[in-house]
Order: structure tokens, then C-alpha cells, then sequence
């Protein structure tokens, strides 16, 4: 699976518990908190690599400063994350993050190749993958959930009701919600505006925003899995892993438990919900072996050719069985690997004679064809052989055959015929041009008719008079307005919150941006209810609504500007 854009600072989960008051060995100390030296460098070489990555050679000296810097700012957030989790208590359960995860796949896991059965979303196999990482592993996204998205979510709320909306707060949109106001409407409309771009316009917008006008790239290619068929000696090995399985089992441990073993991991163990079947379809080795368990009793060993099966009974029917099937596959070891690698270059070298679709027909293999992926997709269900192959690819720059790479996962060798690589580079201005055209009589638009506004204001300041023959921008009047009334059929009741909001802090009148409208609200006169006892759910709503996007950045950015954080030099 690809590697996930995660929180910078997901590598220090395991700082907290690792500091002691004792400073002897830190890095420094944030908000009290020692920061262990190793677990400091840990952080930093994360950066330097991921640095490294990105622009294929190390960071110079001011780079590297930068890098500390970033680091030390992202440890800061973790330590103040952190304190905040434990004064409000904040915890989270593995079964949140199931449920958080089951009722809202993120949008990278929803999109992923691993999860599309004819271009729709799997959901079978994303909830089986979910709760026993098989057929794919979502340990990654479940950490990143249980370490960040759900705890940050949790705190958001906290601070939204502890700190933030204040006795005085609720008192405000209490009398806000309850109010009626005389207020004027002002609103200039940017789509008035009579704009041309010049060319020269255009091209310094293409030149800035190269980035933004990068070809994706993506590759068309085509493979054969040539199959390392076991031995007797794996097929004994395979038993051996069986018969420590069965010993386990008989202890007591759960399939669950077994498969998240280190040794499992390596022998290829996986746990599959095999649902409800109906008992006539069951081959009849396996009815024979699970129709007489107790619910939760595991069968004898079933041998395939491809793997050995314990079944564990979830529930029968009268006429239907549930399994949970815990799979041993039967894998090829070293000797036939590279018994079976001279088959695999053996392709290799008929297809520089007659081509790779001749050369499969005469070695009888099967072509699998993928068409304009991208190098971050999962084409092939194998990460390790998969982070291989793309290895190759970014290297090569025209079609041919790549080095064979092996699959652990398969016990086959993958022969990959490259056939089309589109590199990232950026597209010619000419294909871009009436996009960027677009882009900027938008944005000077929207630029001209706030610049217009703001003189409005400036020149209209303190007493705001009207003049009807101004042509800049409709008016409507509004006598007795409440919170929830229309003007010129728009809903501008957030707008009428903050007009009021801003009345009441005695601020000057301001413009507000809706979609390409520009919005002046001039309250004249406000009457506020002697008594009023506004809906609590109504007032929070209302108040988070008018929160701005980065509210939270912006929260965590000032506690960190104010958090105390001592470097401590050190010769090593």
C-alpha cells in the first residue's frame, strides 16, 4: 500500500512514555517535558530522509537548520497534543476507530485500486481488510486514526465547548438569535466587472504556478507471473508452520491473536471471513470437517494445493453455515525460487526476439494489462514486489522489459513489458491557456469588486449614507429583520450573525465574500429580546459555523508560539 501522508509528527508516538524527568540525555525539554536525544534524532533523520526523497540529494547547511527547526515545532505540537489529551481526558478505543472507519472510509483507502471491483468501491472486502488486514493490510490507517484523526477530533470538540464558546459567547448569540435588526444589504456583484488578460498576464501566471500544471504521469504496461512451484521440502516446511498453529490453537489462542504474530506475518497467515454459505455448496472435506463443531471449536487442518485451512464455526443454520478460515499457504522456498528465476529470464530474453504478447503464447502464460496508472497506484496486490518494480520504472525511459522481481506473496516472478511512461512535466502553455484565462478574470474580478467595497467603506465611513444612483452594487433594505429571513433570496444568515457579532463588539462595518458576491451588511438599529432562551444545540451550531476553516491551526500555532522550549546544546 502506498505510503500514507500522515501527521509530521506521528513519529513521536512513543516519545511520552519514553521521557523521564531526568534530562541527563535529552535534546531539551518543551513545556516541561524532557525530549530524549535518540528519540529527537529518530524525528529529525524522519525529515532528513523524507528530504532527501523529495529532492534526491541531502540537505545543505541551512537546510538542515531548517530541518531541526521543523522538527522541533512538530514535537511541540506532539507535547502540546498531548497535554491537552490528558487535561480533558481524551481517550480512544479500538472499536472507535473500527466504527469511525466502517461508517467513513477516507477518501485515499475509498480510491484505491486495492479496494475497486469494476470501478465500485468494494465495501466486503474493505470491512474484512479492516477488522483482520486481510486480504490487505490497514494496520497503517488504523494507527494514523487511532494516534491522530480521532483524538484531534475529540479535542476540537473540547476546546469548542470548554474554551472557546464562553459564558459571555452564549450570551451574545443568545440575544443575536433572538433579535430583530434594521439593516441595509449592499451587494456588489463581481460578475459585472469587464475584464481582459493580457498574454504577457497569462504567461507570468504560467511561469509561477508551474507546479500546478504538471502532467500526471502515469504508465501503461503489461505483466506475466511465472509461478516457483514448491518442493517437497517447502511443502514440509509449510506442515511444520501447521503443526505450531494447531499447538496454539489447542492452547487456547484465537486465530485473531495468531495472525498478527511477527511469525505469521512471514509465513503469509491470514484470517478471511468467509460469511454465510450454504451448506450443499461446502466441498465435502470441508462439511465433513465443520459440521459437527461447537460455535467457536476450530476443524482439523484441510490441505490444498495451494494452502493448508483451519475452519473455525461462527454460527449454523438449518440450512447455512458461518467460517472464519485461518489460511497456511503453501509457498515456494529459496531453491525453487531460483529454479523457477531462469523460466523468468528465460521470457526475458524470447521477447527481445519476438516480442512479450509471442513470447507468453509460446511459454503458455497469461498477460495481465494496466492501462494509465499512476506510480502511486496499487496495480499489484504485493507491496514489497510492487515498491520494486516502481524502483525500475522511475529509472527507465522508454518502453521495454524490466529485470524480473519476485513475488513472495504470489511465489511467482513478475515480468513487467513496459509499453508507455508519461513523465511529470509540465503541460505546454497552450494547452492551459484558457484555463489560466479563466482562472485570472475570476480572481482580478473578485479583486476589483472588493477594492470597490473597501472604498465604499473608507469613503463612506462614519455615517455609511446611501446614494441611490450607485451603480456599484444593489441594495436592500431589510426593517425587522430575524436571523433566518432571506434577502434577495440568499441566506445570509451567517452573515447577519457576524454583522451583529461585530455590532456588538462596537467594530466598524466590513465586507464579507460570498461565492462572487460581496456582501456589506450596515446595521442601523438592533433590538434585542429582554428574554430569550435560544436553543443550546442551535447556538453551538451556529457558532462553529462561523469558525473559520483553519481555526484549529490557528489555535495550535499560538500555543506553540507561547510554549516554553529549551535546546539543550550538546557536544556528541
Amino acid at each position: 500500500m502506498r505510503k500514507l501522508i500522515l501527521f509530521a509528527f506521528l513519529a513521536l508516538a512513543a516519545l511520552i512514555t519514553a521521557c523521564s524527568i531526568n534530562t541527563a540525555n535529552s535534546a531539551g525539554v518543551v513545556n516541561g517535558t524532557p525530549i530524549p536525544y535518540s528519540e529527537f534524532m529518530d524525528s529529525y533523520r524522519s525529515h532528513y530522509e523524507n528530504f532527501y526523497t523529495e529532492n534526491g540529494r541531502p540537505p545543505d547547511t541551512e537546510e538542515r537548520k531548517a530541518l531541526e527547526q521543523t522538527t522541533w515545532l512538530n514535537i511541540t505540537k506532539f507535547i502540546i497534543l498531548k497535554d491537552y489529551y490528558d487535561k480533558y481526558n481524551i481517550k480512544v478505543s479500538h472499536q472507535e476507530v473500527i466504527d469511525t472507519l466502517m461508517a467513513n472510509p477516507p477518501d485515499y483507502v475509498r480510491n484505491s485500486p486495492w479496494f475497486k471491483v469494476n470501478n465500485t468501491f468494494d465495501i466486503r472486502a474493505y470491512q474484512q481488510s479492516l477488522n483482520y488486514d486481510s486480504p490487505y493490510n490497514l494496520r497503517p490507517v488504523r494507527k494514523h486514526y487511532y494516534d491522530n484523526v480521532i483524538p484531534i477530533m475529540k479535542l476540537k470538540e473540547k476546546l469548542i465547548d470548554h474554551e472557546f464558546l464562553t459564558r459571555s459567547e452564549r450570551r451574545s448569540i443568545n440575544q443575536i438569535l433572538g433579535a430583530r435588526a434594521d439593516i441595509d444589504w449592499l451587494i456588489f456583484d463581481s460578475n459585472s466587472q469587464n475584464i481582459r488578460i493580457s498574454d504577457l498576464d497569462i504567461e507570468a501566471y504560467y511561469n509561477a504556478n508551474l507546479q500546478s500544471y504538471l502532467r500526471e504521469p502515469f504508465y501503461t504496461l503489461r505483466y506475466a507471473k511465472i509461478e516457483a512451484i514448491p518442493s517437497d521440502t517447502d511443502i514440509a516446511y509449510t506442515e511444520a508452520v501447521r503443526d505450531s498453529i494447531m499447538s496454539l490453537l489447542r492452547e487456547g489462542q484465537s486465530f485473531e491473536v495468531i495472525t498478527r504474530g511477527d511469525a505469521a506475518s512471514r509465513a503469509g497467515i491470514t484470517i478471511s471471513d468467509m460469511g454465510f454459505l450454504f451448506i450443499p455448496d461446502l466441498d465435502r472435506e470441508i462439511k465433513a470437517a465443520v459440521l459437527e463443531l461447537a460455535p467457536g471449536a476450530f476443524s482439523v487442518p484441510i490441505q490444498t494445493s495451494e494452502s493448508i485451512d483451519v475452519y473455525r464455526m461462527e454460527q449454523l443454520t438449518r440450512s447455512m453455515v458461518k467460517l472464519t478460515k485461518l489460511s497456511m499457504p503453501i509457498k515456494a522456498r529459496e531453491a525453487s525460487i531460483t529454479a523457477s528465476r531462469r523460466l523468468a529470464q528465460n521470457l526475458k530474453e524470447l521477447t527481445t526476439l519476438v516480442g512479450f504478447e509471442r513470447a507468453c503464447d509460446e511459454m503458455d502464460l497469461p498477460i495481465c494489462d494496466v492501462s494509465r496508472v499512476s506510480p502511486e497506484s496499487i496495480w499489484l496486490e504485493d507491496e514489497e514486489a510492487l515498491s520494486s518494480i516502481n524502483t525500475q520504472l522511475e529509472s527507465v525511459n522508454r518502453p521495454g522489459i524490466l529485470e524480473p522481481v519476485y513475488s513472495r506473496k504470489f511465489s511467482s516472478w513478475i515480468v513487467v513489458d513496459l509499453m508507455q511512461k508519461q513523465a511529470r512535466e509540465p503541460k505546454p502553455l497552450a494547452e492551459v491557456r484558457d484555463q489560466i484565462n479563466q482562472i485570472l478574470i475570476h480572481t482580478q474580478k473578485l479583486d476589483l469588486t472588493k477594492q470597490q467595497a473597501r472604498i465604499w467603506l473608507d469613503q463612506s465611513a462614519p455615517a455609511y449614507q446611501l446614494n441611490p444612483g450607485d451603480t456599484r452594487y444593489q441594495l436592500t433594505p431589510m426593517r425587522g429583520q430575524s436571523i433566518n429571513d432571506p434577502v434577495s433570496g440568499l441566506d445570509l444568515h451567517l452573515l447577519y450573525y457576524k454583522a451583529l457579532r461585530a455590532q456588538q463588539r462596537k467594530e466598524s462595518p466590513a465586507f464579507y465574500i460570498l461565492d462572487d458576491l460581496i456582501v456589506i451588511p450596515i446595521v442601523r438599529r438592533v433590538e434585542y429580546p429582554r428574554s430569550y432562551n435560544a436553543d443550546p444545540v442551535i447556538m453551538r451550531r451556529l457558532y462553529v459555523e462561523s469558525l473559520s476553516e483553519d481555526w484549529f491551526n490557528n489555535w495550535i500555532n499560538q500555543k506553540v508560539a507561547a510554549a516554553r522550549v529549551r535546546i539543550i546544546p550538546m557536544n556528541r
